[in-house]
């Protein structure tokens, strides 16, 4: 192998490396920003339960 077959191959396989971490990393942040908001909705629906239920136990006064 000539040094230039050398330096092809290896500008490849660090050009597809680079396209793999990128698509990597925008899978990491999607799956992160999902839990994140199925968090959000979890804890805006448990919140809305207790105001309800404090509402209605304070009105038997």
């Amino acid at each position: 192998m000539e040094t230039a077959d050398i330096a092809v191959i290896s500008s490849q396989i660090i050009a597809l490396a680079a396209v793999v971490a990128t698509v990597l990393t925008c899978y990491i942040n999607a799956k992160n920003e999902y839990k994140i908001k199925k968090f959000e909705r979890l804890f805006d629906a448990k919140t809305k339960a207790y105001q309800e239920f404090l509402s209605v136990v304070t009105g038997f006064d």
